[in-house]
């Protein structure tokens, strides 16, 4: 604290001290001899109001449990005490001291306020704490004379108590019409436990009140626990078999209940494998909720492969469970009867499920049950087979993985194919070659995308080798992908066109040179965009035509001023279009960074070419620029009519960015759209503007 605050507070800390004697160094300690002038400090005392008297009594009772004589004092005095006509508040206080400290010599006071509804709680709480005879009889005593919730409060206490004199009146009380009072006898009944506890709770149960059966099955439940907890495992598997398949005694038994009985029934040591299928046929909804959880969780007491072989006999919902209960344990003894599912069910769901199993549980054994699945029509099955050859990890999977493709017929093959590339076998990588110049045009299309996929750029020659061997265009397309993501992986620092390159020297056919081109471009190597810039102006049509697709693909806008160039001067017209067209859509890569020099680009395209198409995606370009040079380039396009519906669509997206005072200065122009659009909608819209810029 700070010395300011510490001086103006010191005053205040100084009468404190004076007026707390509880804090000074000379105040005396709490004796048991001071007890009956603290009881008589409480005589009136009320909730609400200070406990600084009840914390004076507790202080003293503290003391005197180190004193046996004081301490019997203390009790005396209490017991005293809850016998005059102090206020029932003082009186709560006492009994639960005597909770804490009670004895024999405690209970006949304590006896007397069971009898009346206000102080009988209070009484009981304090009793429940007492241990003893004397105690329990005062309860049991209390309980025959007692009806209603002072009753059940007085059941509650005397099953917490486990007392077992006390059951003929709990068995009494399982005979009431006070469903209230059932169930807190049936509970009490069932913490008390043993062979007299069932009997009496079996035989109240067939009469038992609408809505307490379930309890009364709680109960005797419990009592089974507490006798397989003792030790006493026959006895507790004859309530639990009861409870479970007794359908004359527990006809109406819930679910829960039932669940439970099993649970109990496997966990006493009851052969589990004689007890599931007939449950299985019987109540399938414990085996959902009870069974399948057993098997994840208790591999000794329910063994997987007996759980496994049970799978051909059960209905297939069932399956699905049980093979995912299976499949959670992990165990490879359930592999076989799931293998065998998974290639011989009729039903597609359960098939599937058996299939996505082998994922986690299956061998490369199993590899021709999962290729063949996912070779095959039905969706189900073919999903889960394509994910478990994905995701399969048992050693030699992938060895019979490629033993497959290189033996299986085409449909099958395509299935293995797939399988390598999804699983990124570099190991794969020959086979898919080997593939990739088979006689299956699809393998051959599939083994391609799949190096794509899994190659090394260390395969690039083999793969620019195919691709400069390959004549049929859609495969030539594919082999050109494959190359570019291969390269793309090509280390960081080294270029990647590199061996690109060097396959165009190899190239001695214009339609090879074409797809090295095409290639490149997809690749947008800067080491690639030489030759393409020379294509442009030397050279076939056919690779002109190949290097202007190419620089359409190119990533950036290195190349645009040559586009230009061969915009305006090829000599195929087919070719000026190409080149228009990647002169645009490169022009638009640098919009964000540089709208203005995208405009000028657009205005260029506008004004130097013939071809309306190429104006107008242009203008549609304009379009998602802003600015006042971007509104004048449309509205010069208004006056000619192949232009116009493009230039209107273009103004009226410009200007519904504009602000209203920036829309004020282009009114003419919304004026005009507004009484001579070329539709009603652009009229409409043009109106709407005018309004937002007040005019």
């Amino acid at each position: 604290m700070k010395p300011a605050l510490l001086k103006r507070y010191l005053p205040a800390i100084a009468i404190a001290a004076l007026v707390a004697p509880g804090l000074a160094a000379d105040a005396p300690k709490p004796s048991p001899s001071d007890i009956d002038a603290g009881l008589a400090s409480i005589r009136e005392y009320d909730h609400g109001q200070t406990r600084e008297n009840l914390v004076k009594i507790a202080d003293i009772v503290a003391v005197a449990r180190d004193d046996k004589a004081g301490l019997a004092k203390v009790e005396k005095a209490m017991a005293a005490f809850l016998e005059t006509d102090a206020s029932l508040a003082a009186k709560q206080f006492v009994c639960g001291q005597l909770g804490y400290i009670g004895t024999d010599a405690s209970v006949p006071a304590l006896a007397k306020l069971l009898g009346n509804n206000d102080t009988a709680d209070m009484a009981r709480m304090a009793l429940e704490r007492i241990p003893g005879e004397k105690a329990d009889d005062a309860l049991i005593e209390a309980s025959k004379k007692a009806e209603g919730l002072v009753l059940v409060g007085l059941l509650n206490t005397l099953g917490e108590r486990r007392c077992k004199k006390a059951t003929p009146a709990l068995e009494k009380s399982l005979r009431s019409d006070d469903a209230g009072v059932v169930v807190a006898a049936a509970a009490a009944l069932g913490k008390i436990g043993g062979k007299n506890a069932v009997e009496a709770l079996e035989a109240a149960r067939p009469k038992a009140p609408a809505g307490t059966k379930a309890t009364l099955d709680d109960a005797i439940l419990l009592a089974a626990d507490g006798m397989l907890a003792a030790g006493d495992k026959a006895a507790a598997q004859a309530i639990y078999s009861r409870v479970l398949s007794d359908t004359k005694l527990y006809n109406d038994t819930q679910l829960p209940a039932r669940a439970a009985a099993f649970i109990g029934l496997i966990r006493s040591g009851a052969d589990a494998l004689a007890l599931i299928p007939g449950q299985l046929k019987a109540q399938p909804t414990i085996m959902s909720q009870v069974v399948f959880p057993l098997i994840r969780e208790c591999p000794k007491e329910v063994p997987t492969k007996a759980m496994a072989e049970l799978l051909p006999a059960i209905a297939p919902a069932m399956q699905i469970q049980l093979i995912a209960a299976l499949e959670d344990r992990g165990d490879k003894e359930a592999r076989k009867p799931i293998a065998e599912l998974a290639k011989s069910s009729k039903d597609n769901l359960a098939r599937a499920a058996a299939l996505a199993a082998l994922a986690k549980l299956g061998e490369p054994a199993d590899i021709a049950i999962l290729v063949a699945a996912a070779a095959g029509p039905d969706k189900e099955p073919k999903e889960s087979a394509e994910f478990a050859l994905s995701r399969l990890a048992a050693k030699g999977t992938d060895d019979a993985l490629l033993k497959t493709l290189a033996e299986a017929p085409e449909a099958e093959k395509i299935v293995a194919i797939k399988a390598v590339a999804a699983r990124n076998m570099a190991s794969g990588v020959p086979a898919l070659f080997t593939e990739a110049k088979g006689p299956s045009q699809r393998a051959r299309v599939e083994a391609v995308r799949a190096l794509g996929e899994v190659a090394d750029p260390k395969s690039l020659p083999e793969l620019l080798a195919l691709q400069l061997a390959t004549e049929n265009p859609a495969e030539q397309a594919e082999v050109e992908k494959a190359v570019v993501a291969t390269a793309r992986r090509t280390p960081e620092g080294q270029p990647k066109a590199k061996l690109v390159l060097a396959a165009l020297d190899k190239a001695d056919k214009d339609a090879a040179r074409a797809s090295i081109f095409r290639a490149l471009g997809m690749l947008g190597d800067p080491a690639g965009l030489a030759p393409l810039k020379a294509a442009l102006t030397g050279g076939s049509d056919e690779l002109r035509t190949a290097a202007i697709k190419a620089l359409n693909e190119w990533p950036d806008a290195a190349p645009l001023n040559d586009l230009l160039e061969a915009a305006k001067s090829s000599p195929a017209p087919a070719q000026k279009l190409l080149a228009w067209r990647a002169f645009i859509k490169l022009a638009s890569l640098g919009e964000k960074e540089n709208a203005g020099g995208a405009l000028n680009h657009y205005k260029t395209a506008i004004e130097t070419t013939d071809d309306d198409g190429i104006k107008r995606l242009a203008l549609s370009r304009i379009a998602g620029l802003s600015g006042g040079g971007a509104m004048k380039l449309a509205t010069a396009q208004l006056d000619k009519p192949s232009l116009r519906a493009e230039a209107e669509a273009a103004i009226l997206k410009l200007a519904g960015k504009m602000k209203p005072d920036a829309l004020a200065k282009v009114k003419d122009v919304l004026q005009k759209l507004a009484d001579s659009g070329s539709t009603d909608d652009v009229k409409k819209q043009a109106k709407d503007l005018l309004k937002k810029a007040g005019g």
